[in-house]
């Protein structure tokens, strides 16, 4: 049973409709079997352009509070500036140290401003902070210490502990209620030189 060409032609004109369907899913399937990498890429496409319209839907969104969230920062620039000290001022710096000593009641045995450190190979310079190193020892009671530490943390300048030994100065043995002495070093927010 051989097919030729004039049997497909008698059998299309006898079967019209059959034969246009037939050939109407061929080219569907040519189609969708050509054009399946298509489709891939307008989905990538259609998910750039909404990730793109999420962005700027949301810049749009956000733009409304720009103008106040830029002067929360310029007040909070000025508040952080305002306490900020200077290397060479040394009175100045220790003076922050004083007037704590004075409110929290301890007693300052040493207080020193060390020399900046010397910056890491590769590491960016700061741009306009940098930290000022104090070296302090300081006596009293375990409240008074703590509210030292409280005031040096809520006090006029931002500041980080870097390092801590503390050690009992009264008398020994468990029940004794001694003072402590407390050694800091003490890393204060500060301009650059």
């Amino acid at each position: 049973m051989s097919l030729e060409t004039k049997d497909v032609v008698a059998a299309a004109k006898r079967r019209p409709l059959f034969f246009v369907c037939g050939a109407i899913v061929f080219a569907c399937f040519l189609l969708v079997y050509f054009r399946m990498d298509a489709r891939d890429e307008v989905e990538g496409r259609l998910e750039e352009r909404q990730k793109e319209l999420t962005r700027l839907t949301n810049n749009v969104r956000f733009a409304a509070q720009l103008d106040a969230q830029l002067e929360a920062l310029r007040r909070a620039n000025e508040t952080i500036a305002s306490g900020a000290l200077r290397v060479g001022e040394l009175a100045r710096n220790q003076q922050v140290f004083y007037e704590i000593e004075a409110a929290s009641g301890v007693k300052m045995l040493d207080l020193r401003q060390l020399p900046p450190p010397a910056p890491a190979r590769g590491a960016p310079a700061p741009t306009t902070y940098a930290p000022i190193n104090f070296s302090l020892t300081i006596r009293g009671d375990y409240p008074q210490l703590i509210d030292f530490l409280h005031r040096l943390d809520r006090g006029p300048t931002l500041s980080r502990v870097t390092s801590a030994n503390a050690s009992r100065t009264g008398e020994a043995g468990p029940s004794a209620a001694g003072e402590y002495a407390l050694t800091l070093s003490v890393q204060l927010l500060g301009f650059r030189p």
